[in-house]
């Protein structure tokens, strides 16, 4: 009995002190999972290292676990038939104590039979609970081994808790220190969220007036559909307009080439006309100087006459004498003076038909004095006859000279004129060979313009109606290139007029 309170206050004990390990291995173990459900509540990720080495020291402790059972059950397995083999001593040491023990001394055989028989049924009894106490005992021990063995186990865990619980601490720090720094995160990415808002509005506005300007170049697209379908009907007008106007180009380039060998020719003709001109003019100048020359001594020798007269008149005044001639001398020399100065106002005006009938209306009114005396009427038939031929020698002297000039003028006033012709004729060819440019230039661009359209467009099914050319360019350039044949005809018909003019 008191093997059994032994045995079961050691038990107790056991019991005891493993409580007290279980309970002070789960107080960790408890606050190790407060503190790790404490960060799961905060929703805060513990970063990868922490999980992966958390991981790896569950699957360590796993481990342990797995080879601490295994390690039990072999323990149990040779602690086993330890506890049966003891078992048979004991019971031989009973057998041979209950068969050592002392038998009464002269028993009766039936009594002693029934002693015996009791006492071997005691002895039985008292082996089994014999039995059955050393197999408790070793139970005892073998569960107080196992326990030891857990509470080392416990104590190894503890050891370990305690320091997963110093790294869980500092876990928790660094999730702490993250935790602030993720909240100081978290507040500039609100800042940052509220910017994206306010952008998003933004956006969102953009979105809507991008919108509208869709909706509008959606419009403008429709529009410039039906403009291109305008275009294109003009551009086929203006592709069959260019191949007018082409054509009429390389028959105004044929007109031109005409119109230049035509001004070649006009230049040739006026040339030789102009040469054949001054020829004239300057054999009628020749002439004309040498009649000069003529004239002016046929006058010097009138003079001379003239003055032979005036001297015999002289003398035979003197022979005669007396007041009354030298009075008819005054009036004579009075009317002399008087006759050259209307003869010279005559010549000046140009009236040369006129001229003698203003001489004989002056000597009717001069002439009262001649009828005096018969020498003087002779003398005064004499320088009257001698006046008038002076003075028809003079005009007709003027009148060759006066043609000689209208003649020089006209022929100056004729170059004048072709020069003019021959400038006016080179400045339209120079604005014919400009425009021609010009229309070549347009042509060109024209074509390169059309080119990407033609390739674009479908072959026109049907020619379109000819059109009335509708540039002004080409419109401001047909009269100046159908001028040059009137103004060469022009030219001709004044060069052609200017020779009739010379011979007359």
């Amino acid at each position: 009995m008191a093997f059994e309170i032994k045995a079961c206050l050691t038990g107790s004990v056991i019991n005891a002190t493993l409580n007290s390990c279980s309970t002070a291995a789960i107080a960790p173990l408890r606050f190790l999972r407060s503190s790790l459900i404490t960060p799961t509540s905060l929703s805060i990720p513990p970063p990868p290292g922490i999980r992966h080495k958390l991981t790896s020291d569950l699957a360590g402790k796993e481990q342990q676990k797995k080879v601490l059972e295994m390690e039990l059950e072999q323990w149990r397995r040779i602690t086993l038939p330890q506890q049966t083999a003891p078992a048979a001593p004991v019971n031989a040491e009973c057998c041979c104590r209950g068969r050592t023990m002392p038998s009464p001394a002269n028993p009766v055989p039936q009594v002693l039979e029934a002693e015996v028989k009791q006492l071997q049924a005691r002895l039985k009894s008292a082996s089994a609970e014999v039995t059955r106490q050393v197999a408790a005992n070793k139970a005892l021990r073998g569960q107080l081994q196992e326990k030891e063995d857990k509470l080392r186990q416990l104590q190894d865990k503890a050891n370990h808790t305690e320091r997963d619980v110093s790294m869980k601490r500092q876990l928790v720090e660094d999730l702490k220190t993250r935790l602030k720094f993720l909240q100081e995160m978290e507040n500039s990415y609100r800042g940052q969220v509220e910017d994206l808002e306010k952008k998003v509005k933004t956006s969102s506005e953009e979105a809507t007036n991008r919108k509208a300007l869709v909706d509008s170049l959606k419009r403008r697209l429709s529009v410039a559909t039906t403009e291109k379908g305008q275009y294109d009907a003009s551009c086929k007008k203006l592709t069959e307009e260019l191949e007018k106007k082409e054509q009429r180009m390389h028959a105004l380039q044929a007109r031109v080439g005409a119109s230049e060998q035509a001004l070649a020719a006009l230049e040739q003709t006026a040339t030789e006309q102009m040469k054949g001109l001054t020829q004239q003019s300057s054999n009628a100048l020749d002439r004309l100087q040498r009649q000069l020359g003529q004239a002016h001594s046929h006058l010097e020798q009138l003079h001379a006459f003239i003055k032979v007269l005036d001297s015999g008149e002289e003398y035979e005044d003197s022979l005669n004498g007396g007041a009354s001639r030298t009075t008819l001398h005054r009036r004579h020399t009075d009317r002399k003076s008087y006759r050259c100065s209307m003869i010279s106002h005559a010549a000046a005006a140009g009236s040369s038909r006129k001229q003698p009938d203003v001489l004989v209306q002056d000597d009717e009114q001069h002439e009262p004095w001649d009828r005096g005396t018969r020498g003087e009427k002779r003398r005064w038939r004499r320088k009257r006859m001698l006046m008038k031929s002076q003075h028809c020698s003079s005009s007709s002297l003027q009148q060759r000279v006066e043609s000689l000039q209208r003649h020089v003028d006209i022929l100056r006033s004729a170059g004048k004129d072709a020069v003019l012709s021959a400038k006016e004729l080179r400045r339209a060819n120079e604005k014919i060979t400009a425009q021609l440019h010009s229309l070549s230039e347009k042509l060109c661009s024209s074509k390169q313009l059309t080119q990407p359209l033609s390739v674009s467009l479908p072959p026109p099914a049907a020619s379109l109606n000819a059109a009335p050319h509708s540039d002004p360019n080409f419109n401001s350039v047909s009269p100046l290139l159908s001028a040059p044949p009137s103004s060469t005809r022009c030219v001709s018909s004044s060069m052609n007029s200017s020779p009739g003019r010379m011979e007359i």
